[in-house]
């Protein structure tokens, strides 16, 4: 009597699996249906849209932020005899109405920096970029 008893309900519930298994079934035949009738087209692009604006925007962001030693380049050149000669000349040609007269070019790229550094500073060109 006892495996009379087992065998119904392990029928039951063996029915009842069927029954859900079967709704599965049928459940995921619907979605595949409707996903193949969704065209995906519109959102493949909406998609590529975002992504590529997001990859602009940081491109855009990262070319307009300085560089981060952009302030290590400006030397304080003010003791620097050719500074001193280039903000000479500078003013010479900032009171004469001048654009950059005369062209100096010494051996040393340090000593052009600092010419043209003391001539900008006296001709009174902002080069400054905040």
């Amino acid at each position: 009597m006892l495996s009379e008893k087992k065998t119904h309900a392990n029928t039951g519930w063996e029915r009842k699996i069927g029954v859900f298994q079967d709704w599965i079934k049928s459940t995921q035949e619907i979605m595949r249906g409707v996903l193949m009738k969704i065209n995906f087209k519109p959102y493949v692009w909406a998609l590529a849209v975002v992504v590529g604006t997001g990859i602009m925007g940081s491109t855009v962001r990262a070319m307009a932020s300085p560089a981060p030693n952009a302030a290590a380049d400006e030397q304080d050149y003010s003791k620097n005899k050719r500074y001193q000669q280039g903000m000479r000349e500078g003013k010479d040609d900032q009171a004469h109405k001048r654009d950059h007269y005369r062209k100096r070019h010494f051996s040393k790229d340090e000593d052009n920096k600092a010419y043209e550094s003391g001539y900008q500073h006296g001709h009174g060109v902002d080069i400054h970029i905040n």
